[in-house]
């Protein structure tokens, strides 16, 4: 019965979202295929005596609410959850959701009904409307609107249950029920509207200079509505270099469960501000003219123009043809981790016709001038969707390079790891004319040459460096000293790596250590 609700859902998400090319999808609660999804655009909404609301979509459950107490007031008591699209208006939507009411008086009784645009039956636009008055007791189902059916501009949409009728007078509900009722809503797909292009500012960087044939731009994008999803250079029509400059923790990533449209977990999934930098590298065109342009596209599948098109001659190219592919990551291609953490780098390698490529050998290469490894290079393969994954531990500042040989498709990122320094003492109780030993070490890759490192005490309220360190290729350093003057104080330490082409990481200085004289 599960599987089967979710498929008529899928289905009907499909109907409702035949509209424009500028849509998007976005999953509450579950998604068509049943996995827990975020609340993101709903939030309760109203007021009553003895009200209680729950949110248990990420254990599987459902948004819901109820009414409790003796008696509601009307028309003050009215309760339920209410979804805001935020910028982008609704065109279509296939909500599960229900509820059950109970309970009347002199002149009033209990209301549920869904509404687009107000939450008010009358004021709003009322699509399903039960009155305990009239012998409904509730509803439950899938509700599902097309764009055609949703009002014009409409931004909300809300499940309400309440007392009404006249002013002052209580409902009251009988002996058989403990409550007024309960509603809920199991899962929704709302279609959302962005008909907006993404806005470009600032355009610079090396590819624009005369003549040149290979080089970064940088500019700032910004969309209002879904964000900024992902950037592009294109060669001669196809897409040489696409990147994602910002997965905003993941929001941005497709769902994939909508067919055509994209599909989100959230109301606006990507930033809509971005500072955005790609990079046309040197040998990806081969010999010959060609035309160029960068591209900046939103969520929903909006593009601009953010330079170009521009013809190019390119000269002494190794490449002896166009890439026949490029390469769509999941994530920006600069990475930033913590030491020792797993880095994942994963997308899908794509025909320039859009055609996934199946079996397919990747080449990844790290490099970095500090490092004793300077190359460290890694193949894996597409799966049938054109998907790949690789992981790596971060452990040194890295250029790294994905290649598909096959179709000369080529894409560059960085890998900056911080590192936050180890400081320790051997004793941190020294006494007058006594020996003090410091230890600690920079966590990095194994370096070619060791780094300098300061040795820092408080002095007030600024660090004053007593003494300068060199560490070994493995990055650890010691310090001593013996106090000769000093009979009694407490002493706070501390070391900062000096910036250096030795250091393999971005060290930050260690915790301060605190030592006691005397």
């Amino acid at each position: 019965m599960k599987t089967a609700l979710i498929a008529t859902l899928f289905a009907s998400l499909i109907l409702a979202a035949s509209a424009s090319a500028n849509d998007y999808v976005v999953y509450s609660c579950k998604t068509p295929s049943g996995t827990p999804a975020p609340t993101d655009g709903w939030s309760p909404t109203g007021s009553a005596n003895y009200p209680w609301f729950a949110d248990d979509c990420s254990k599987g459950g459902a948004l819901r609410a109820g009414m409790g107490g003796p008696a509601q007031v009307s028309p003050s008591s009215r309760l339920g959850w209410s979804f805001d699209s935020g910028p982008a208006t609704i065109r279509g939507y296939a909500i599960d959701r229900g509820g059950r009411i109970s309970g009347t008086g002199w002149g009033v009784s209990m209301h549920l009904f869904d509404a687009d645009f107000e939450n008010n039956p009358y004021t709003g636009h009322a699509i399903n409307y039960c009155v305990v008055y009239y012998s409904c007791s509730g509803f439950s189902g899938l509700l599902t609107r097309t764009a055609a059916e949703v009002p014009a501009g409409s931004r909300h949409w809300f499940l309400t249950m309440a007392c009404a009728g006249y002013e002052g007078e209580a409902c009251v509900h009988s002996e058989s029920e403990p409550n007024f009722g309960e509603l809920f809503v199991r899962s929704a797909a709302f279609t959302l509207d962005d008909s907006e292009q993404p806005s470009v500012s600032g355009v610079g960087g090396s590819l624009l200079a005369d003549g040149a044939s290979f080089g970064a731009v940088t500019f700032l994008a910004t969309d209002e509505i879904s964000g900024i999803a992902r950037a592009t250079i294109e060669a001669d029509g196809a897409e040489l270099v696409s990147v994602v400059p910002n997965a905003n923790g993941g929001r941005c990533q497709r769902v994939g469960q909508s067919g055509t449209a994209p599909d989100y977990l959230h109301v606006r999934p990507c930033p809509s501000r971005q500072q955005v930098e790609l990079t046309l590298p040197r040998d990806s065109l081969s010999n010959g003219e060609h035309t160029i342009r960068v591209r900046v596209h939103d969520a929903a599948g909006n593009s601009v123009i953010a330079f170009g098109p521009r013809r190019i001659q390119v000269t002494g190219s190794r490449l002896t043809g166009l890439a026949a592919a490029h390469f769509a990551l999941d994530g920006p291609t600069s990475i930033v981790a913590k030491y020792g953490r797993r880095v994942r780098i994963s997308g899908r390698l794509l025909a320039n016709t859009g055609e996934p490529i199946a079996n397919a050998r990747i080449e990844s290469t790290d490099e970095s001038s500090a490092a004793s490894r300077a190359r460290i290079s890694r193949v894996v393969h597409t799966d049938l969707d054109g998907r790949f994954e690789m992981t790596a531990k971060a452990t040194a500042n890295r250029r790294w390079t994905l290649h598909h040989v096959d179709s000369g498709a080529k894409l560059t990122g960085k890998l900056k790891v911080r590192s936050r320094i180890a400081l320790r003492a051997v004793r941190t109780r020294i006494r007058p004319r006594g020996r003090m030993r410091l230890t600690g070490r920079i966590p990095s890759e194994r370096a070619r040459h060791g780094a300098s490192v300061a040795i820092k005490v408080k002095n007030g309220r600024r660090w004053r460096t007593v003494a300068v360190v060199r560490s070994t290729r493995t990055g650890r350093f010691k310090f001593n000293y013996r106090f000769t003057r000093t009979s009694h104080a407490s002493l706070r330490f501390r070391a900062v790596a000096l910036k250096s082409s030795d250091l393999t990481v971005s060290a930050t200085p260690s915790k301060a250590l605190r030592i006691r004289v005397g």
